[in-house]
């Protein structure tokens, strides 16, 4: 072998070896390819997540008649008719639904709508739904599939009673109290010890609205309405405010918001939400409506009824001192403040200091 023939052999292993060093992905393009392996494994367990469901679905239709015989536990409590309960305070007013023991609709006695006179109503009829699923070894119970009986009620509270028997009751109580927007919400099992599952110390639930679009003539949050969300012991994230999205939470949260241009929905847990999906759909122009919301999570439950689970609702304005006031008195606070935008960092120190405080 001559001597040129070995320099050109040297010459083409210099430029292989450096064509391969210089190809080599980046670190970031290793990131990116990992978070692009990542998004189609959650796309593919959202898809077997789903495909689970309908299955399951499918079996619960094809074995209607079973699951609704004599001796399924709430059994007496399919059959009824609804009827709507309402309580109120000096800000709200709430009507509770027989069916499914929900939140039917919220109105806000001191803000009016576009006529003056009529005030604004936040959800009502179809607009939303929630229903929170319990289990035992036979069936899966769905409360919106059963019709509560109204005890203990007063002007400002109630409790909604899904009976197994004479004895043996889930309760959902909802309390409200003046000169706030907040509703206290418990679930507790009243003597169902074998009757669920008590090994399953989570209820999952569903909840969704629709969020209205609200006449202008507030002077209150008027940034475009957004499901907002609380990381428990850190701050606020968000779905996009003006496009489909959906995320799936890995940690837990103290609340979830649906918002409108002035007003919110908030559901809030004292043990966290967690395994939470959200969704936010935007909705057709001129319908009415800006956003259809969803979320799916679950938090504690205690079977034993031993504990109750304590939930919280709030209905009212993106104001933001109305929101602080929320937080006396705690130790761990809400901070359901953050729903009201007061801009960037800088900005928001300003707003929230002096501008607000005005």
């Amino acid at each position: 072998m001559d001597k040129n023939t070995i320099t050109g052999l040297v010459l083409i292993a210099i430029l292989l070896v450096g064509f391969s060093f210089l190809s080599r992905p980046s670190q970031e393009q290793l990131e990116a390819q990992q978070r692009y392996y990542d998004s189609i494994a959650q796309v593919q367990q959202r898809e077997a997540d789903l495909k689970a469901k309908a299955e399951a679905a499918l079996a619960n239709e094809n074995g209607a008649e079973a699951s609704v015989d004599s001796t399924a536990l709430f059994f007496d409590a399919r059959q009824g008719t609804n009827s709507q309960v309402t309580i109120q305070n000096n800000l709200a007013e709430i009507t509770v639904d027989t069916k499914g023991g929900r939140i039917a609709s919220a109105t806000l006695k001191e803000y009016m709508g576009q006529d003056k006179t009529t005030p604004v109503t936040l959800f009502s009829g179809n607009d939303a739904s929630m229903n929170f699923l319990f289990y035992n070894k036979k069936e899966t119970i769905q409360t919106e599939d059963y019709y509560f009986t109204a005890v203990n009620r007063t002007d400002s509270t109630v409790t909604m009673r899904l009976s197994a028997d004479g004895n043996s009751h889930i309760d959902f109580t909802y309390s409200m109290h003046n000169d706030t927007y907040l509703i206290d919400f418990t679930i507790q099992a009243v003597n169902m010890e074998g009757k669920l599952a008590a090994t399953n110390n989570y209820v999952d639930i569903e909840w969704s609205q629709r969020a209205r679009q609200i006449e202008k003539g507030y002077t209150y949050e008027n940034r475009l309405a957004e499901l907002t969300y609380k990381i428990a012991g850190e701050g606020t994230d968000y779905l996009s405010a003006n496009n489909n999205d959906k995320k799936e939470v890995q940690e837990r949260l103290d609340w979830i918001a649906f918002k409108n241009q002035f007003f919110s929905s908030v559901f809030l847990a004292d043990a966290d939400f967690e395994k939470t999906k959200l969704s936010s759909k935007m909705e057709t122009q001129g319908s009415g409506y800006i956003k259809d919301y969803s979320a799916e999570m679950s938090t504690k439950f205690d079977p034993t009824g031993k504990e109750p689970t304590r939930l919280f609702f709030y209905f009212g304005p993106n104001h933001y001192k109305t929101l602080t006031a929320l937080d006396k008195g705690r130790d761990e606070k809400w901070e359901l403040n953050r729903l009201v935008h007061l801009g960037w960092p800088l900005i928001r120190w300003i707003n929230k200091w002096f501008t607000i405080n005005i």
